[in-house]
């Protein structure tokens, strides 16, 4: 008998079809779950692709052990002409191993041994994040370390909200200031780079700004995004991009059912965020849940995001109506009570300053770190406690050393102190670190002259003023 005859023949006499579609049944669900996992955790894409390596292998070792099975159920009632042939060539030994060999029970253990060395590599990731352990490491590992700074770009907003974007990008960096990993460009910093490059602080730092900003000042990476309607809901996308290149490395995605499931689904994309970049999992499950770090309602969040705008570009007058909005709709909006006083002390009323401090710090339990540390340090500065005071500013500098806002406010509360050389200390590493900062030059000067070190100071003055 021709060999294509008698292979077709054992293929339908053995069922050979029906092991097919129960493999490629069993593998469309394994993927399919896979597929939600990766959503869901965050593995890389490599997660998936290794297990349909791993299923492609599976599936001619199945059909072999299903053909080779179904051989050996045959030989109660053998052909006689095969057997004929079989016993010429010392087929039947060959059989016998072939039968010992291809069993259900090695099919089963291989595939099971094999799926449990993915898991294990899976797992690895997802708890340890691993980056430079062969293949398993975050996406972005390549280029962003522990303590690198990571700018994060306006969201692009097609819904008719006009400022769910904003909020969006504002609860992102607050997810981001949990970490100790990945530290966010602030909004201070941000309109300093946008001074340098002589553009106004009203300028939107959409991703190709944010892309610039990032090659400009050595940052390794950019996170940009977008919502978009989907029904009743959003999609919310994230793009972890690499400053050195443009290139987007990383593409995530989340959605939320209703206004209601915007925050969590902000959260969620978010974590995403931080374990490509290479936070482990641990680190980032330690983090508050953002709904109660931030707000009791996403129209609370816009109203505070719109207010964060206008004070970033220093207009504090129409930043008041809209954070005073916010805290009414969420009377323990700690942030919002926060970036009031500020607001507030910066316009000279002090008494409003500190009223609205006292309550960010009786809320602070719905900050993050390093909001906590720097409402203490502010609560603490309306009671002319500087030693509290440089002590919280101490905290926020140990957690984000470049944080030269930080640096220049414990400065000023040394220099209360009576502690001139500390200050001067601390201008001077300002100064050394950005020699733009005009602030700097400004308490240089001042601390210099409070010790009598005049040329320093006349010095500090001559370069501000070039």
């Amino acid at each position: 008998m021709p060999p294509l005859k008698r292979l077709v023949l054992e293929i339908h006499r053995r069922s050979l079809w029906q092991v097919l579609l129960v493999y490629l049944g069993a593998s469309y669900a394994i993927l399919e779950a896979v597929d939600l996992f990766i959503d869901r955790l965050g593995l890389p894409e490599w997660v998936f692709q290794s297990a349909l390596v791993l299923l492609f292998i599976g599936l001619p070792v199945v059909m072999v052990t299903a053909l080779v099975q179904a051989g050996g159920s045959a030989q109660t009632r053998p052909d006689p002409t095969l057997l004929a042939a079989d016993e010429a060539g010392g087929g039947l030994a060959a059989s016998a191993r072939l039968r010992g060999l291809f069993t259900w029970r090695n099919a089963i253990s291989g595939g099971v041994l094999a799926f449990a060395l993915w898991g294990a590599i899976a797992a690895s990731w997802l708890v340890l994040g691993a980056p430079g352990l062969f293949i398993v490491k975050a996406e972005a590992a390549d280029f962003f370390s522990a303590q690198d700074r990571v700018v994060v770009a306006d969201f692009e907003n097609a819904t008719k909200q006009a400022v769910l974007g904003l909020a969006i990008r504002e609860a992102i960096v607050t997810d981001l200031d949990q970490s100790e990993y990945v530290n966010a460009v602030a909004g201070a910093e941000l309109n300093d780079v946008l001074s340098r490059m002589r553009l106004p602080d009203t300028a939107k730092v959409d991703e190709g700004m944010a892309v610039e900003i990032a090659q400009r000042e050595g940052y390794p990476a950019v996170v940009s995004g977008s919502v978009t309607p989907m029904g009743a809901g959003y999609q919310l996308t994230a793009r972890i991009i690499e400053a050195s290149s443009g290139e987007v490395a990383v593409r995530l995605r989340e959605t939320a059912n209703d206004e209601t499931e915007v925050v969590a689904a902000v959260e969620k994309l978010s974590h995403l965020v931080r374990r490509h970049l290479g936070e482990s999992l641990p680190a980032v499950r330690r983090s508050k849940p953002l709904p109660s770090v931030t707000m009791a309602s996403l129209a609370a969040l816009e109203l505070y995001a719109e207010g964060r705008a206008y004070r970033r570009r220093g207009d504090d007058a129409s930043a008041l109506p809209l954070l005073e909005q916010a805290v009414g709709l969420d009377t323990a909006f700690a942030a919002a009570y926060r970036a009031l006083s500020v607001a507030y002390g910066n316009l000279g009323n002090m008494a409003a300053g500190q009223t609205n401090a006292d309550k960010a710090y009786r809320h602070a339990e719905r900050l993050v770190d390093n909001e906590r540390l720097l409402t203490g340090a502010l609560y603490h500065s309306y009671r002319d406690r500087w030693d509290s005071v440089a002590y919280y500013y101490q905290l926020v500098i140990d957690r984000d050393p470049e944080n030269s806002a930080a640096v220049n406010n414990l400065g000023d509360a040394y220099g209360r102190m009576g502690r001139h050389e500390e200050a001067l200390t601390l201008y001077r590493r300002i100064v050394e670190a950005d020699s733009t900062k005009a602030v700097g030059y400004v308490n240089l000067a001042i601390g210099a002259s409070t010790l009598g070190r005049h040329a320093v100071a006349e010095s500090a003055v001559v370069v501000m003023r070039e």
